[in-house]
């Protein structure tokens, strides 16, 4: 269960925050911003929800302090505010909150940014050691070795470098995909590790086959693939293609099971519309493959 940190010095609005939030995570409560870094030292926390004016330190004196903290300048920080001009609203954003709500706290509101910062922190995070785990293969291995092992399609490290060069040029657009094969574990469980291993490799041949269009198709690990598709920023035309994926994977993937057995999930965003640098992309389309897993699997979601 994910920690949120509520810090607002109005007792009534911290409370009724809290009772909106319980239940659904773990809530810790703060009335002055003067105990917010200590209370960060000792205690993990995935969110914080920060009042903008409060008494002693206000909510941009904490934001400051937080962001020039190394280990804590990554938690996301959502200001709570009654202020609704939009010259307040730029200055929570420029000082690098990821979002505000207005007092008084609708609850809808509420739960949904929460829900949806928390889910966007988790998949930035993700990205992150992706992103770093590819840059130490690159540095590692002298060869660097672009090819998944077990599939033959290409890795993580082959990916972002080809996202970068195409990323590189000033009128450069594409569409990145992550896709995960829905409830892989299960058939695993079922029909064992070896077939779970030739599940994989038939899924990334029908994937390999998007090569010819010009698609970068490559396996990042487990059951999770992902597609660079430059040029491609046409929903439509992406539908499509998934479309074709999830009828061909459901007759070949996996023979000895009915046809529909085997499905997937896929979440896609844009460039430069999403972001220009490959970490921003990356997490914006995990997230969105989150949400099409939250939605009932076997489908694509778009981030935008």
């Amino acid at each position: 269960m994910k920690q949120v940190l509520i810090v607002d010095d109005d007792v009534i609005t911290n409370n009724s925050i809290k009772a909106i939030l319980t239940g659904t995570y773990r809530v810790s409560q703060l009335t002055s911003g003067t105990q917010v870094m200590e209370f960060l030292r000792k205690k993990k926390t995935d969110l914080i929800l920060l009042d903008i004016y409060m008494h002693d330190m206000n909510g941009i004196e904490v934001m400051q302090q937080l962001k020039s903290d190394k280990t804590l300048s990554r938690i996301p920080v959502i200001f709570l505010t009654s202020d609704v001009s939009e010259e307040t609203e730029a200055k929570c954003l420029q000082l690098g909150a990821v979002d505000y709500v207005h007092k008084p706290i609708s609850r809808q509101a509420l739960e949904q940014r929460v829900e949806n910062h928390l889910m966007a922190a988790e998949s930035y995070e993700r990205v992150r050691q992706m992103y770093e785990n590819a840059s130490h293969e690159a540095r590692t291995s002298l060869e660097k070795i672009r090819h998944d092992e077990l599939t033959g399609l290409w890795n993580r490290q082959h990916i972002y470098e080809e996202f970068s060069v195409l990323m590189s040029r000033s009128d450069a657009q594409c569409s990145l995909a992550f896709i995960d094969m829905d409830n892989f574990k299960s058939i695993n469980d079922i029909f064992g590790h070896q077939e779970g291993d030739a599940l994989l490799k038939r899924f990334a041949a029908i994937l390999a086959e998007l090569e010819k269009t010009g698609t970068v198709p490559a396996r990042i690990g487990g059951d999770e693939f992902m597609l660079l598709m430059p040029g491609q920023v046409n929903p439509s035309v992406i539908q499509d293609m998934s479309d074709y994926l999830f009828q061909k994977s459901s007759r070949q993937v996996l023979p000895q099971a009915e046809p529909g057995a085997v499905t997937f999930s896929m979440g896609v965003a844009f460039a430069p519309e999403d972001g220009a640098d490959f970490e921003s992309v990356a997490a914006l389309a995990d997230m969105a493959l989150r949400k099409a897993k939250s939605l009932g699997k076997n489908r694509v979601y778009f981030a935008r």
